[in-house]
């Protein structure tokens, strides 16, 4: 299993440390490390190189009203999602 390695909020890229999780953890990635500046829209675009992606979402903070930091990407295949662990894996 990978661990979530930490990587500082001050690049506006997103860091792709993983960790499978959501509903089918075999499509779904967390991705941590993400300044305020990114949005799902920006996830987005950082991960469909890798394939069809079903849902991108990021919880939001209920008292500051933005994201927390991370976010979660579902890709529709594992094949894909596996992909985009091997490219983005610690990539900042």
């Amino acid at each position: 299993m990978n661990h979530f390695n930490p990587v500082p909020r001050s690049n506006h890229h997103p860091s792709a440390s993983f960790l499978p999780q959501g509903s089918n953890p075999k499509t779904t990635l967390y991705v941590g490390g993400l300044d305020d500046a990114v949005n799902e829209a920006i996830l987005h675009s950082a991960f469909i190189p890798f394939g069809d992606i079903k849902e991108v979402s990021m919880p939001i903070d209920a008292q500051s009203g933005n994201h927390r930091g991370f976010g979660f990407v579902e890709f529709l295949d594992k094949e894909d999602a596996g992909a985009a662990i091997e490219n983005m894996h610690n990539a900042e």
